[in-house]
Protein backbone atom coordinates (compact mmCIF):
# COMPACT_ATOMS: atom_id res chain seq x y z
CA UNK A 1 0.00 0.00 0.00
CA UNK A 2 1.10 3.52 -0.94
CA UNK A 3 0.89 6.05 1.21
CA UNK A 4 1.39 10.24 -0.02
CA UNK A 5 2.67 12.03 2.90
CA UNK A 6 3.22 15.10 0.76
CA UNK A 7 0.41 17.08 2.94
CA UNK A 8 1.49 16.66 5.63
CA UNK A 9 4.69 18.67 4.93
CA UNK A 10 5.44 21.39 6.11
CA UNK A 11 8.85 23.98 4.57
CA UNK A 12 10.86 25.72 7.18
CA UNK A 13 10.50 29.27 6.92
CA UNK A 14 13.26 31.03 5.43
CA UNK A 15 14.08 33.10 8.18
CA UNK A 16 14.81 29.94 10.58
CA UNK A 17 17.62 29.17 7.72
CA UNK A 18 19.12 32.06 7.32
CA UNK A 19 19.09 32.62 10.71
CA UNK A 20 20.76 29.38 11.15
CA UNK A 21 23.53 30.36 8.73
CA UNK A 22 24.15 33.02 11.04
CA UNK A 23 24.61 30.69 14.41
CA UNK A 24 27.26 28.34 13.00
CA UNK A 25 28.87 31.28 11.10
CA UNK A 26 32.03 30.87 13.25
CA UNK A 27 32.12 26.90 12.18
CA UNK A 28 33.07 28.81 8.30
CA UNK A 29 35.30 31.20 9.81
CA UNK A 30 37.50 28.37 11.50
CA UNK A 31 37.22 26.40 8.49
CA UNK A 32 38.62 29.54 6.45
CA UNK A 33 41.03 29.88 9.20
CA UNK A 34 42.30 25.84 9.24
CA UNK A 35 42.99 26.21 5.40
CA UNK A 36 44.95 29.23 5.76
CA UNK A 37 47.06 28.57 8.53
CA UNK A 38 47.64 24.72 7.39
CA UNK A 39 48.25 26.33 3.59
CA UNK A 40 45.58 24.51 2.10
CA UNK A 41 45.11 27.30 -0.39
CA UNK A 42 48.77 27.68 -1.15
CA UNK A 43 49.73 23.78 -1.40
CA UNK A 44 46.72 23.56 -4.04
CA UNK A 45 48.20 26.41 -5.96
CA UNK A 46 51.84 24.75 -6.07
CA UNK A 47 50.44 21.51 -7.75
CA UNK A 48 49.35 19.72 -4.38
CA UNK A 49 45.81 19.53 -5.95
CA UNK A 50 44.42 16.09 -5.34
CA UNK A 51 43.28 14.98 -1.98
CA UNK A 52 46.04 11.99 -1.70
CA UNK A 53 49.04 14.54 -2.61
CA UNK A 54 47.50 17.18 0.65
CA UNK A 55 47.01 14.62 2.39
CA UNK A 56 50.75 13.55 2.33
CA UNK A 57 52.13 16.74 2.23
CA UNK A 58 49.81 17.52 5.34
CA UNK A 59 50.88 14.31 7.06
CA UNK A 60 47.05 13.80 7.86
CA UNK A 61 44.58 11.15 7.14
CA UNK A 62 42.53 11.51 4.20
CA UNK A 63 39.65 10.70 5.11
CA UNK A 64 39.20 13.28 7.17
CA UNK A 65 41.04 15.92 5.02
CA UNK A 66 38.26 14.59 2.48
CA UNK A 67 35.48 15.78 4.54
CA UNK A 68 37.54 19.44 5.56
CA UNK A 69 37.59 19.95 1.68
CA UNK A 70 34.07 19.16 1.17
CA UNK A 71 33.15 21.64 3.81
CA UNK A 72 36.08 24.06 1.87
CA UNK A 73 34.10 23.42 -1.34
CA UNK A 74 30.86 24.27 -0.10
CA UNK A 75 31.88 27.33 1.22
CA UNK A 76 32.96 28.61 -2.49
CA UNK A 77 37.05 28.39 -2.19
CA UNK A 78 37.60 25.29 -4.17
CA UNK A 79 36.06 22.83 -6.84
CA UNK A 80 36.35 19.26 -6.32
CA UNK A 81 36.06 16.92 -9.54
CA UNK A 82 35.77 13.56 -10.11
CA UNK A 83 39.15 12.98 -11.14
CA UNK A 84 39.80 13.89 -8.11
CA UNK A 85 41.90 17.06 -9.23
CA UNK A 86 40.96 20.19 -6.66
CA UNK A 87 40.93 23.91 -8.18
CA UNK A 88 40.46 27.55 -6.88
CA UNK A 89 38.22 29.09 -7.25
CA UNK A 90 38.36 33.13 -7.73
CA UNK A 91 37.26 33.47 -3.69
CA UNK A 92 39.99 30.65 -3.13
CA UNK A 93 42.54 32.70 -4.84
CA UNK A 94 42.08 35.81 -1.86
CA UNK A 95 43.31 33.47 0.68
CA UNK A 96 46.73 32.63 -1.17
CA UNK A 97 49.47 33.98 1.19
CA UNK A 98 52.30 34.52 -1.80
CA UNK A 99 50.07 37.60 -3.57
CA UNK A 100 49.32 41.11 -3.11
CA UNK A 101 45.99 41.03 -2.94
CA UNK A 102 44.88 38.55 -0.48
CA UNK A 103 42.90 38.26 2.84
CA UNK A 104 45.08 35.62 4.25
CA UNK A 105 46.39 37.25 6.72
CA UNK A 106 43.39 38.77 7.93
CA UNK A 107 41.84 34.85 8.14
CA UNK A 108 44.82 34.19 10.00
CA UNK A 109 44.29 37.77 12.34
CA UNK A 110 40.13 36.78 13.46
CA UNK A 111 41.26 33.14 14.15
CA UNK A 112 43.94 33.92 16.63
CA UNK A 113 42.87 33.29 20.86
CA UNK A 114 42.76 36.38 21.87
CA UNK A 115 40.96 37.78 19.37
CA UNK A 116 37.90 35.23 19.30
CA UNK A 117 38.28 35.06 23.30
CA UNK A 118 37.82 39.33 23.25
CA UNK A 119 34.62 38.49 21.04
CA UNK A 120 33.02 35.84 23.65
CA UNK A 121 33.22 38.96 26.22
CA UNK A 122 30.49 40.98 24.24
CA UNK A 123 28.08 40.85 27.11
CA UNK A 124 30.30 42.04 29.59
CA UNK A 125 31.82 44.91 27.24
CA UNK A 126 28.25 46.38 27.27
CA UNK A 127 28.01 46.65 31.20
CA UNK A 128 31.87 48.61 31.21
CA UNK A 129 33.25 51.45 30.30
CA UNK A 130 36.29 49.29 29.46
CA UNK A 131 37.32 47.61 26.03
CA UNK A 132 37.26 43.89 26.20
CA UNK A 133 40.46 43.18 24.92
CA UNK A 134 42.06 45.41 27.99
CA UNK A 135 40.29 43.06 30.91
CA UNK A 136 40.98 39.98 28.91
CA UNK A 137 44.83 40.61 28.03
CA UNK A 138 45.63 43.02 31.16
CA UNK A 139 46.59 45.85 28.94
CA UNK A 140 45.29 47.82 25.67
CA UNK A 141 45.26 46.34 22.25
CA UNK A 142 48.40 48.53 21.01
CA UNK A 143 50.50 48.15 23.85
CA UNK A 144 49.93 44.00 23.54
CA UNK A 145 50.63 44.37 19.34
CA UNK A 146 54.06 46.52 19.98
CA UNK A 147 55.12 43.90 23.27
CA UNK A 148 54.22 40.88 21.24
CA UNK A 149 56.17 41.15 17.82
CA UNK A 150 54.04 38.48 16.14
CA UNK A 151 50.61 39.44 16.84
CA UNK A 152 52.06 43.10 15.96
CA UNK A 153 53.46 41.66 12.52
CA UNK A 154 50.56 39.47 12.06
CA UNK A 155 48.05 42.56 12.64
CA UNK A 156 50.04 44.92 10.27
CA UNK A 157 49.97 41.76 7.43
CA UNK A 158 45.90 42.40 7.75
CA UNK A 159 46.27 45.85 7.68
CA UNK A 160 48.47 45.93 4.51
CA UNK A 161 46.43 43.20 2.90
CA UNK A 162 42.93 45.57 3.37
CA UNK A 163 44.88 48.25 1.74
CA UNK A 164 46.74 46.07 -1.04
CA UNK A 165 42.99 44.89 -1.90
CA UNK A 166 40.80 47.49 -1.29
CA UNK A 167 43.52 50.77 -2.11
CA UNK A 168 43.26 51.29 -5.59
CA UNK A 169 39.70 51.68 -6.36
CA UNK A 170 40.08 54.59 -3.44
CA UNK A 171 42.55 55.99 -4.98
CA UNK A 172 40.88 56.03 -8.46
CA UNK A 173 37.94 58.04 -6.62
CA UNK A 174 40.37 60.81 -5.38
CA UNK A 175 40.49 64.01 -6.96
CA UNK A 176 44.03 65.37 -5.84
CA UNK A 177 44.67 66.97 -9.66
CA UNK A 178 44.89 70.28 -7.94
CA UNK A 179 47.46 69.37 -5.20
CA UNK A 180 51.04 69.43 -5.12
CA UNK A 181 51.96 67.81 -1.78
CA UNK A 182 50.12 65.07 0.28
CA UNK A 183 51.01 63.76 3.80
CA UNK A 184 49.40 60.00 4.78
CA UNK A 185 48.94 60.25 8.51
CA UNK A 186 49.68 56.80 10.07
CA UNK A 187 50.51 56.01 6.74
CA UNK A 188 51.82 52.47 7.87
CA UNK A 189 54.36 50.35 5.35
CA UNK A 190 53.44 52.98 2.60
CA UNK A 191 51.33 50.49 0.36
CA UNK A 192 48.56 53.52 0.41
CA UNK A 193 50.90 56.23 -0.33
CA UNK A 194 52.71 54.18 -2.78
CA UNK A 195 48.77 53.39 -4.33
CA UNK A 196 48.47 57.25 -4.55
CA UNK A 197 51.81 58.68 -5.98
CA UNK A 198 51.52 55.78 -8.39
CA UNK A 199 48.10 57.16 -9.76
CA UNK A 200 49.25 60.87 -9.36
CA UNK A 201 52.56 60.82 -10.60
CA UNK A 202 52.73 64.90 -10.37
CA UNK A 203 52.26 64.51 -6.83
CA UNK A 204 55.28 64.31 -3.84
CA UNK A 205 54.34 62.31 -0.54
CA UNK A 206 55.32 61.88 2.82
CA UNK A 207 54.46 59.35 5.28
CA UNK A 208 54.53 60.36 8.94
CA UNK A 209 54.51 57.49 11.72
CA UNK A 210 56.00 56.17 14.46
CA UNK A 211 59.97 55.29 14.45
CA UNK A 212 59.22 51.55 14.20
CA UNK A 213 56.77 51.84 11.36
CA UNK A 214 58.99 54.21 9.85
CA UNK A 215 61.46 51.92 9.71
CA UNK A 216 59.86 49.61 8.23
CA UNK A 217 58.58 51.39 5.95
CA UNK A 218 61.61 52.75 4.64
CA UNK A 219 62.78 48.82 4.62
CA UNK A 220 60.00 47.75 2.65
CA UNK A 221 59.58 47.88 -1.65
CA UNK A 222 56.40 49.69 -1.71
CA UNK A 223 57.92 53.72 -1.21
CA UNK A 224 61.83 52.71 -2.04
CA UNK A 225 60.92 53.60 -5.74
CA UNK A 226 59.14 56.89 -5.28
CA UNK A 227 62.00 57.70 -2.19
CA UNK A 228 64.67 57.35 -4.86
CA UNK A 229 63.07 59.71 -7.33
CA UNK A 230 62.72 62.43 -4.54
CA UNK A 231 59.08 62.01 -4.56
CA UNK A 232 58.58 60.17 -0.90
CA UNK A 233 60.10 61.43 2.18
CA UNK A 234 59.72 59.93 5.90
CA UNK A 235 58.68 61.66 8.91
CA UNK A 236 58.81 59.71 12.76
CA UNK A 237 56.54 61.24 14.58
CA UNK A 238 52.83 60.92 16.16
CA UNK A 239 49.57 62.13 15.26
CA UNK A 240 49.22 63.30 19.25
CA UNK A 241 51.70 65.48 18.75
CA UNK A 242 52.55 68.79 16.40
CA UNK A 243 53.38 67.26 12.99
CA UNK A 244 56.34 69.29 11.87
CA UNK A 245 55.70 69.63 8.09
CA UNK A 246 53.28 71.15 5.80
CA UNK A 247 51.36 69.97 2.89
CA UNK A 248 48.33 70.61 0.35
CA UNK A 249 46.56 67.78 1.76
CA UNK A 250 45.97 65.04 4.25
CA UNK A 251 45.44 61.21 4.14
CA UNK A 252 44.16 59.42 7.04
CA UNK A 253 43.47 55.82 6.12
CA UNK A 254 41.48 53.63 8.69
CA UNK A 255 43.11 56.19 11.82
CA UNK A 256 39.73 58.18 13.36
CA UNK A 257 37.81 55.02 14.25
CA UNK A 258 40.26 53.32 16.11
CA UNK A 259 39.84 56.53 18.74
CA UNK A 260 37.16 57.57 20.86
CA UNK A 261 35.92 61.34 20.25
CA UNK A 262 38.90 62.97 22.36
CA UNK A 263 41.40 61.33 21.03
CA UNK A 264 39.96 61.60 17.20
CA UNK A 265 39.67 65.62 18.07
CA UNK A 266 43.31 66.00 18.61
CA UNK A 267 44.62 63.93 15.56
CA UNK A 268 42.16 66.41 13.78
CA UNK A 269 43.38 69.59 15.04
CA UNK A 270 47.50 68.02 14.60
CA UNK A 271 46.39 67.74 10.84
CA UNK A 272 44.60 71.11 10.64
CA UNK A 273 47.86 73.19 12.33
CA UNK A 274 50.17 71.21 9.32
CA UNK A 275 48.04 72.04 6.42
CA UNK A 276 48.83 74.97 4.02
CA UNK A 277 46.13 77.74 3.53
CA UNK A 278 42.90 75.95 2.05
CA UNK A 279 44.51 72.86 2.75
CA UNK A 280 42.42 69.36 2.23
CA UNK A 281 41.86 66.26 4.18
CA UNK A 282 40.54 62.60 3.16
CA UNK A 283 39.83 60.55 5.61
CA UNK A 284 39.18 57.02 4.32
CA UNK A 285 36.51 55.35 6.63
CA UNK A 286 33.80 53.20 7.03
CA UNK A 287 30.58 55.12 7.28
CA UNK A 288 27.08 53.70 8.87
CA UNK A 289 24.37 54.76 7.35
CA UNK A 290 20.69 53.32 6.19
CA UNK A 291 22.12 51.70 3.22
CA UNK A 292 25.76 50.89 4.32
CA UNK A 293 26.46 47.44 4.26
CA UNK A 294 26.41 45.34 7.62
CA UNK A 295 30.52 45.12 7.50
CA UNK A 296 30.14 48.83 9.60
CA UNK A 297 28.14 48.11 12.37
CA UNK A 298 29.73 44.44 12.98
CA UNK A 299 33.51 46.76 12.80
CA UNK A 300 31.74 48.86 14.85
CA UNK A 301 31.57 46.28 17.93
CA UNK A 302 35.38 45.04 16.97
CA UNK A 303 35.92 48.53 17.55
CA UNK A 304 33.89 48.21 21.00
CA UNK A 305 35.60 45.10 22.02
CA UNK A 306 39.12 46.14 21.30
CA UNK A 307 39.46 50.00 22.06
CA UNK A 308 37.61 52.96 22.05
CA UNK A 309 37.22 54.00 18.84
CA UNK A 310 33.41 53.47 16.82
CA UNK A 311 32.53 53.65 13.35
CA UNK A 312 30.44 56.69 12.87
CA UNK A 313 27.69 58.00 10.88
CA UNK A 314 27.87 60.97 8.53
CA UNK A 315 26.54 63.07 11.41
CA UNK A 316 29.25 62.05 13.51
CA UNK A 317 32.06 62.62 11.20
CA UNK A 318 30.58 66.30 10.30
CA UNK A 319 30.24 67.40 13.92
CA UNK A 320 33.96 65.70 14.65
CA UNK A 321 35.74 67.15 12.12
CA UNK A 322 33.56 71.19 12.57
CA UNK A 323 35.19 70.98 15.74
CA UNK A 324 38.34 70.64 13.81
CA UNK A 325 37.34 73.86 12.35
CA UNK A 326 37.44 71.71 8.75
CA UNK A 327 34.37 71.80 6.46
CA UNK A 328 33.08 68.52 5.01
CA UNK A 329 32.56 69.01 1.64
CA UNK A 330 31.86 65.66 0.19
CA UNK A 331 31.30 62.01 1.53
CA UNK A 332 31.71 59.58 -1.67
CA UNK A 333 31.00 55.91 -1.70
CA UNK A 334 33.38 53.59 -3.35
CA UNK A 335 33.11 50.20 -4.53
CA UNK A 336 35.10 48.79 -1.47
CA UNK A 337 33.11 49.00 1.57
CA UNK A 338 35.01 52.46 2.54
CA UNK A 339 33.98 55.84 2.23
CA UNK A 340 36.07 59.17 1.42
CA UNK A 341 35.35 62.24 3.23
CA UNK A 342 36.56 65.29 2.04
CA UNK A 343 36.75 68.31 4.35
CA UNK A 344 38.32 71.67 3.63
CA UNK A 345 40.27 73.20 6.52
CA UNK A 346 38.64 76.76 7.42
Amino acid sequence: MNHDFSMQKKSVPDAANRLFDLIIGSWASQIIYTSAKAGIVDKIQTGFNSPEKLASILSVNKPELNRLLSAVETLGLIRLHDTDLIELTEMGELLRSDTDETLHPFALLCGQDWHSTTWEHLFARLGSNKPAFDEVMGEPVFEYLTKNLGAGALFDNAMNALSSLWGPYVVSELDLSELHSILDIGGGSGIFLAQILKHQPHLRGHLLDLPDAVDRARRSKHLSHFSSAQRCDFIKGSFFEPIPVKADAHIMKFILHDWADHDALTILLNSHRALNPGGRLFVIEQVISATSPPLARLSDIEMMLFGTGKERTVQEFTKLLEQAAFKVENIKATTTPFSIIEASAL
